[in-house]
């Protein structure tokens, strides 16, 4: 078996050597270079994704912040809409008191007026029937 892993081409891979019942992995220098090159990747992108993972964090705890702003917000709209509905209310009942009170007035100012024009006539007729009864 081990033959059989040594007769394959190793070019990019470390050469497999067996020293004494003991195996060992030979690298030239191209391919501990290469090597190095992904670990010092892998170790950047490991940063990366420490990085982006912080982000999120970040962002997770914004879109929370911005949630609970939004569910106040909300709430706040509501209450002042049901505000705004009753003052609605309040004034429909203010405008249908004053139309009542303005034909209550209207009422009162034509009465008055009968009540005058009556007064004025009846002290006219009043004077017309004392001059008719003392002669004057």
């Amino acid at each position: 078996m081990l033959i059989a892993v040594l007769a394959t081409c190793q070019v990019d891979y470390p050469k497999l050597v067996l020293i004494e019942d003991d195996s060992v992995a030979v690298m030239s220098i191209e391919q501990v270079r290469k090597m190095n090159k992904t670990f010092i990747k892998l170790d950047k992108k490991e940063e990366e994704l420490l990085i982006c993972d912080s982000l999120y964090h970040i962002l997770f705890k914004y879109k929370e912040a911005s949630d609970t702003l939004l569910e106040k917000y909300s709430e706040q709209l509501v209450l002042k809409d049901s505000i705004i509905l009753k003052t609605e209310e309040k004034v429909t009942v203010l405008k249908n008191d004053s139309k009542v009170q303005y034909k209550r007035i209207e009422k009162l100012s034509k009465s008055r007026k009968f009540y005058a024009v009556s007064g004025f006539v009846s002290g006219l007729l009043s004077v017309a029937i004392i001059r008719s009864i003392f002669g004057n």
